[in-house]
């Protein structure tokens, strides 16, 4: 399921990245020009083709599929810890939904968090102005720039964050059912 979803979801990030950075004057045009949802990937498949577009793809991959993984099995796992047989009986609380859904999002974001940053870096970048050549390039750079804790930076408002969504997405979809 991770590898798939980032066909789209590769794109959409790239493109709210650099929405981002332009609204904190971080240009990626010149000056005075206009960019909005509609008009950024227009302009990027115009100067940068199919390929900066998917800018990004290959580290989206990398780290959406494992992340899954962790997400969906830490959500598994903190449910039967929290109400034994609960998978087998049902019935389990709205507490445990809860508690399971957020740690689940904040496990599957700890353990990607270094490569959304990396990712991040990549889709910053603008043809032809590349800096990076690649995933393990920007990673090394980042690291030897700006040491270990560039990869963690902002953790903590994304595990915030993490938590509070994925405790309500997971508690809709098993009340739903």
């Amino acid at each position: 399921m991770g590898a798939l979803q980032t066909l789209i979801l590769s794109p959409v990030e790239l493109v709210k990245i650099r929405l981002q950075l332009e609204e904190t004057g971080h240009k990626h045009r010149r000056p005075g020009d206009h960019h909005g949802p509609v008009d950024m990937p227009r302009d990027i498949l115009r100067r940068e083709g199919l390929r900066g577009i998917y800018r990004g793809l290959t580290v989206t991959a990398l780290r959406d599929t494992p992340a899954h993984g962790v997400y969906f099995w830490t959500y598994e796992y903190a449910r039967e810890r929290l109400h034994p047989g609960c998978r087998r009986g049902g019935g389990e609380s709205l507490a445990t939904m809860l508690v399971s859904g957020g740690l689940a999002g904040i496990a599957s974001w700890v353990y990607c968090y270094p490569l959304d940053v990396v990712k991040s870096q990549l889709q910053v970048q603008a043809f032809p102005a590349t800096r990076y050549r690649g995933v393990v390039d920007c990673f090394r750079r980042s690291v030897r720039e700006e040491g270990l804790p560039v990869l963690w930076r902002g953790l903590v408002m994304t595990v915030v964050r993490a938590f509070v969504v994925n405790s309500a997405i997971f508690s809709a979809y098993e009340l739903a059912l």
